[in-house]
């Protein structure tokens, strides 16, 4: 499948088919990683990054349980 590289601001951009970003499961501000691999552009899909601050910073009163059970269950010991 043919695609153009097109200017946008200062910089170029290549127009992904629909096909593609299906098959990749891509969507409108997914992060993705380019490689040169022999001259050829490789572009994947970027796997998340996780910082602890960033997920600490998501909890809240109303997504925390009241309570759980640290009980053992089958063959643990403590």
């Amino acid at each position: 499948m043919r695609s153009h590289v097109a200017k946008w601001g200062n910089s170029l951009s290549l127009r992904l088919p629909k096909a593609f970003v299906d098959h990749l499961h891509l969507k409108e501000g997914d992060a993705v990683d380019l490689d040169v691999d022999g001259g050829h552009l490789r572009v994947t899909p970027a796997k998340p990054s996780y910082e602890l601050k960033n997920l600490l910073s998501e909890i809240t009163k109303d997504n925390q349980p009241e309570s759980f059970d640290t009980s053992p269950m089958g063959q643990e010991i403590l």
